[in-house]
């Protein structure tokens, strides 16, 4: 995508006929059909890994630990824009 950016500017630099190129457009619906494809490709693996790694539902597993426990020496902290206890 940093090439095709790169080859838009570059256009837009050395194109004097108007301020802007005509090949903006093609540039704002190549990065939307990019970014959608990363992010969906992303998501598969993440999921591969996870499977992989053993991690699937690990939030539902995972248990508080108790040295993070409520105890005495726990410090409250108020909120400095309400007052109330976070």
């Amino acid at each position: 995508a940093s090439v095709v950016g790169f080859a838009i500017f570059m256009h837009t630099l050395y194109d004097k006929r108007q301020q802007n190129a005509p090949s903006i457009p093609f540039f704002c619906v190549f990065i939307s059909i990019w970014t959608t494809l990363f992010l969906e490709f992303w998501k598969r693996k993440q999921a591969r890994y996870a499977m992989l790694w053993g991690m699937v539902g690990f939030e539902e597993e995972e248990n508080d630990r108790p040295e993070f426990a409520d105890n005495d020496a726990t410090v409250k902290i108020n909120s400095p824009v309400d007052g109330e206890d976070f």
